[in-house]
């Protein structure tokens, strides 16, 4: 049975009205600073928790922290209560991750909220799978493996997938590797800071680039702009309480997350 596909909103006004809405059914890899993927993904899902759709979050980055959607969930008049929506599952070496995507693929038990929701999100991926304690052989082939269940996954459910590829990690991966994103990834998206002020986001499929996506004030509190009415130049400021502080959530925000991980 062919499912029709579906557009997803980027959680963004203006991106949405200036770019091609998520279609389900397809991987995307978003690769930039991971601030800054971290911003865009956050607007992903916070739309979709808004209307009650299940959203499915796998972090292989240990960024992984509810707490810091709730500001982005209320201005889109969700409630906390909304982050039940939210399944999350963290993967700490490279066989869990690969682990936890292959029964995400196969395991009946997800089935229902996987159709009922289209959004999944896989932060980090690659990162997994460059682990010292792993063969460089042994991390292509479950780098390889993960991206074919996770293309079985987009396709059986209907979904839209998002990596993300942190701009550092990025520039560490072994060409091997890079091939393989690049030959099993319909399409990638950068989010290019080219400057300490300025973000860009550019497909790398149409060649479309968003102008600027990003402008953060480093001298005054940063805060959200009312974007609809900006014509010529639209900027987006992100606010300065939905950034995290630290690499690794603390004790108190990791007891959060392992209340509300269900996967």
């Amino acid at each position: 049975m062919v499912c029709k596909r579906l557009q997803l909103s980027w959680g963004i006004g203006f991106l949405d009205r200036e770019y091609p809405k998520i279609e389900t059914g397809e991987t995307i890899l978003i690769r930039g600073r991971r601030s800054s993927n971290e911003i865009l993904i956050n607007h992903m899902i916070c739309e979709e928790l808004s209307k009650r759709q299940p959203v499915f979050w796998i972090d292989g980055g240990m960024r992984l922290d509810p707490s810091l959607l709730i500001p982005t969930l209320q201005k889109k008049h969700g409630k906390i209560t909304n982050l039940d929506y939210l399944y999350a599952s963290r993967g700490f070496t490279a066989h869990q991750m690969l682990e936890i995507i292959k029964r995400l693929a196969r395991e009946e038990e997800n089935e229902k909220r996987l159709h009922s929701g289209k959004l999944i999100i896989i932060s980090d991926l690659v990162n997994m799978f460059m682990d010292e304690q792993v063969s460089s052989s042994e991390g292509k082939s479950m780098l390889k493996k993960s991206l074919s269940y996770i293309k079985e996954i987009a396709m059986k459910y209907n979904s839209a997938v998002i990596l993300t590829i942190g701009s550092k990690q990025e520039s560490f991966l072994p060409n091997s590797m890079r091939d393989i994103l690049n030959s099993e990834i319909k399409d990638s998206i950068s989010i290019i800071s080219q400057s300490r002020e300025i973000t860009f986001l550019e497909s790398e499929s149409t060649g479309i680039v968003i102008n600027p996506l990003i402008a953060q004030n480093y001298i005054s509190n940063l805060q959200e702009l009312d974007i609809d009415n900006q014509v010529s130049k639209v900027v987006w400021i992100h606010p300065l309480e939905s950034i995290s502080s630290s690499e690794i959530p603390n004790g108190d925000k990791s007891a959060k997350v392992a209340r509300r991980a269900k996967v």
